[in-house]
């Protein structure tokens, strides 16, 4: 097994998984596609620092999912939209034993029993948690319901952004603090006259 002192999720990375080290702290094991990479960082410590490296943190991307899907609890997490990187844990972030998972990546899930699932990943791998299989895929359904209404408003941006009018231009007017607003296609007519 490969290890690594700074772990980038990769667009094949599929899931995040917890283990005591030797020493006692938490570690993560990340399953890529071919590959399974130790991190001697803890799962949320890995999110955390993803999600900084693009600009936020694990608790602003949760106060944003929170804002999206409302109430729900233990929220999903966006990477990269254009990538389709959307996380997900299987409980509370702030537990030892939460592991996390790309969206993208699952394939299946079955009961074990009353309090444990296995997760079938798209790369061949399979991931036995401690949560019921009810609370798995609630979770599973929340970070659905985020990336569709993430991704809709995105598109929905975009739409406004290209239908805008290009033939307005805004003026700082000297060293006045006012701007003025100038409609180039109403000049054009002017000059037409």
């Amino acid at each position: 097994m490969k290890k690594s002192t700074v772990f980038y999720l990769k667009h094949d990375s599929a899931a995040i998984i917890p283990f005591t080290s030797d020493y006692g702290e938490i570690h993560s094991v990340v399953f890529n596609n071919n590959q399974k990479v130790e991190v001697p960082l803890s799962p949320k410590e890995i999110i955390d620092l993803n999600l900084r490296r693009i600009g936020t943190s694990l608790r602003g991307a949760k106060d944003g999912a929170k804002e999206v899907l409302g109430s729900a609890s233990m929220h999903p997490v966006v990477l990269s939209i254009e990538k389709g990187m959307y996380w997900f844990p299987s409980e509370s972030y702030n537990n030892d034993s939460c592991a996390w998972f790309a969206l993208r990546c699952i394939q299946d899930c079955e009961a074990m029993d009353a309090n444990e699932t296995v997760v079938m990943l798209t790369n061949g791998y399979n991931v036995n948690i401690e949560v019921s299989k009810n609370s798995f895929k609630k979770r599973l359904q929340n970070a659905r319901e985020f990336k569709c209404i993430i991704e809709e408003r995105s598109n929905q941006i975009l739409s406004d952004y290209i239908d805008k009018r290009t033939d307005i231009s805004i003026i700082k007017d000297g060293h006045r603090v006012e701007y003025r607003i100038e409609n180039d296609e109403e000049d054009e007519n002017d000059d037409e006259k």
